[in-house]
């Protein structure tokens, strides 16, 4: 059993097994802004979250932490139900096996009573908080966000892990500051417990399954100080396109990154904030190929921005199973149904997205 020690600091919170330390820090006091009662709510969602997956990488029995039961404990385990086919069905591992060792961990908590969030709706104006990975759809998000005035702040999250990577990262944000988008950085050390390092014998490291969970948890704060009414991510369409991995487990490329899952984290973020924050993806509506369009036709000159593949494209280059994802579509500049975006953006949205589709 791994024991987890999990404290509130200045800057937001530390993560304590044995002789490690591993921070969890927001900038510019954005923590400390936060309520009191909802820093400890936050405090107990984010220690079982970000750790989740710990005892699979250690082969540990479960593990035991300070907080209480956080509130979506349920919804969580729904999440890693929903990743493990896909990420266990790109390994010499049984899903069925991973599934089952899962379905076997412990986790302790001082009590199974969750705190709950304090019933106030927080106030908050038309502005948007972006997740910035550096892929296309977060990219492309960036522009849609500010030609729909909505005023961006792009978020990256600092998983520490490589630093030579960390250093391309944030020369990106500079760029961006440079275009007059601001960018705010959120370090999350908690990763060196689950990457290699941390890694035991005997477990298994499953990649990042609840990675954009983990990152809206994470963009609360920052949304909070900035009075952001929506944290936008950049999920296309084709994240939604099934397939069946090679021991015949339906599964998605990234479960959650799909629509379903992204309105589920949108109602826990509804729950937080009494409505106030709203989770959604602006490209949603659109194919891989449709967005690669829409940022050569509207948003040429954030192209050096674009670092990392999107999931998808990872998956197709890794041909998961015989039958492999399917095609995005035999209509690639197609405009699918907004389901995860809000009335009051829809129409804009749509009416920017067919001129960039009609566009020669």
């Amino acid at each position: 059993m791994i024991k987890l020690g999990v404290k509130e600091t200045a800057r937001g919170l530390l993560f304590r097994q044995g002789r490690k330390r591993c921070e969890l820090a927001w900038p510019r006091g954005m923590w400390r802004k936060l309520p009191a009662r909802f820093r400890e709510v936050m405090g107990d969602h984010l220690a079982h979250l970000l750790t989740i997956d710990l005892p699979l990488a250690a082969g540990a029995k479960g593990v035991e932490l300070n907080r209480a039961r956080p509130c979506f404990w349920g919804e969580f385990n729904t999440l890693m139900l929903g990743s493990i086919p896909q990420a266990a069905g790109t390994r010499p591992r049984s899903t069925t096996r991973v599934l089952k060792a899962f379905r076997g961990i412990h986790y302790r908590f001082t009590t199974d009573v969750p705190k709950v969030p304090p019933r106030r709706t927080w106030k908050t104006k038309p502005r948007a908080v972006v997740l910035f990975s550096e892929d296309k759809g977060s990219v492309a998000s960036l522009g849609l966000a500010r030609d729909m005035g909505l005023d961006p702040v792009a978020v990256y999250v600092d998983d520490t892990v490589s630093p030579g990577e960390r250093r391309i990262r944030r020369s990106r944000l500079e760029m961006l500051k440079r275009m007059g988008i601001p960018a705010e950085v959120v370090t999350n050390e908690v990763e060196r417990l689950i990457e290699p390092g941390g890694r035991k014998r005997g477990g298994v490291r499953l990649g990042p399954m609840h990675r954009v969970t983990a990152s809206v948890f994470l963009a609360l704060p920052v949304a909070h100080a900035l009075g952001a009414r929506y944290i936008i991510l950049g999920n296309p369409q084709d994240v939604n396109l099934p397939f069946v991995n090679q021991e015949g487990f339906y599964t998605y490329p990234c479960f959650d990154r799909t629509s379903s899952w992204t309105m589920q984290m949108d109602g826990m973020m509804r729950m937080l904030t009494g409505g106030g924050v709203r989770v959604l993806s602006l490209v949603e509506p659109l194919t891989l190929a449709a967005v690669t369009k829409l940022i050569l036709s509207h948003y040429p000159q954030f192209l050096d921005l674009i670092l990392s593949p999107d999931c998808l494209d990872v998956c197709l280059a890794g041909k998961l199973s015989e039958q492999g994802p399917p095609e995005s579509s035999a209509e690639p500049f197609k405009l699918y149904p907004p389901a995860t975006i809000p009335v009051e953006l829809r129409t804009e949205l749509m009416l920017i997205l067919k001129d960039a589709m009609t566009a020669e």
